[in-house]
């Protein structure tokens, strides 16, 4: 079996275990923040795990995204520590590249055309602390993980060795 970033066994087996969310009014069964959604028709989409938040689908429709997966790590963990309140951008210094933060998945749902940089592929996301990445295939998508996942290596080894160094990239 190869190594994939798409789908819950490989997020699992990363060791990054999914967060649940109790449903409202004492309903049993739990959702996760974390999965992949890939469109198999216009408007229908192979959703895993099935019990992956409403939310998340909601705001993948919503944007009209062909693949889309979230992710949440202990890198993503510190980023959004990093970051204040009114931030709506987060700018790595060491690579040049700028991805933007909106607040909710709700806020996605809720947008206008245009809210959204699609053309980014990323969007970090803030009450949720998931970043939601997507892209047009999944040979794309796979190369946008890998890359954020750099940019994020980067950003912290940078500020690490900057904190007695203050050396460059």
């Amino acid at each position: 079996m190869t190594n994939r970033w798409l789908g819950n066994d490989v997020i699992l087996k990363g060791g990054l275990a999914p967060i649940e969310i109790a449903h409202p009014k004492g309903q049993a069964e739990a959702t996760t923040l974390f999965g992949t959604m890939i469109r198999i028709d216009d408007d229908e989409y192979s959703i895993s795990p099935p019990s992956l938040s409403e939310s998340v689908a909601d705001a993948v429709r919503k944007l009209n995204l062909n693949i889309a997966f979230t992710m949440c790590t202990h890198l993503t963990s510190a980023i959004f520590d990093s970051a204040s309140d009114e931030d709506r951008e987060l700018f790595f210094p060491c690579t040049g590249k700028h991805y933007q933060i909106v607040d909710s998945l709700q806020d996605i749902i809720e947008s206008e055309e245009g809210d959204v940089k699609k053309l980014q592929y990323v969007c970090f996301v803030r009450r949720e602390r998931v970043v939601l990445i997507w892209g047009d295939d999944e040979a794309s998508i796979l190369a946008r993980g890998e890359d954020l996942l750099t940019v994020m290596l980067s950003h912290v080894s940078f500020f690490d060795t900057s904190i007695s160094n203050r050396s460059t990239c």
